[in-house]
């Protein structure tokens, strides 16, 4: 998938670069507290995507370097995106960057889409300002939506 700034790839467990940044992103302490187990979240993902849901794990490079993830998910009627930075990468907006053209394409390719959730643990400030800055509103609580515009 392309996008302004971005290349997104599906995620491919053979693949050793997509590998490794999983390895790195999953060593991270602030993404095994607020995502969990990476791997285990692709797993799930990879299920629900075989059960004819929108689930898709992609990994994303900014000028040909991989700098982190980002999913979607069908809950019911609900789509929901988490999405992971190196550290590194952190602080210099890649996460709303991505975040907000990410969102975008989705609109445009699936009509049926009318909202995309965000759930942000109350703790993390910073990805609750990241997904304000992306367009996102806080409706309640630990959720953050983004209507599809009309």
């Amino acid at each position: 998938m392309v996008l302004d700034n971005f290349i997104l790839e599906e995620y491919n467990e053979k693949n050793i670069e997509h590998k490794s940044l999983l390895i790195n992103l999953g060593n991270d302490f602030k993404i095994q507290r607020y995502l969990g187990n990476l791997e285990m979240l692709y797993e799930f993902l990879n299920r629900n995507n075989k059960n004819g849901l929108v689930a898709n794990f992609y990994v994303a490079f900014f000028n040909k370097i991989p700098v982190g993830i980002i999913t979607i998910n069908q809950y019911s009627n609900t789509y929901e995106i988490s999405y992971a930075i190196l550290n590194i990468y952190r602080k210099q907006h890649f996460g709303s960057l991505l975040l907000s053209e990410f969102s975008k394409k989705i609109f445009e390719q699936y009509n049926d889409i009318d909202s995309l959730d965000l759930r942000i643990n109350i703790k993390n400030i910073a990805s609750q300002k990241l997904a304000l800055f992306a367009g996102y509103e806080n409706i309640c609580g630990d959720i953050y939506t983004l209507k599809r515009s009309k």
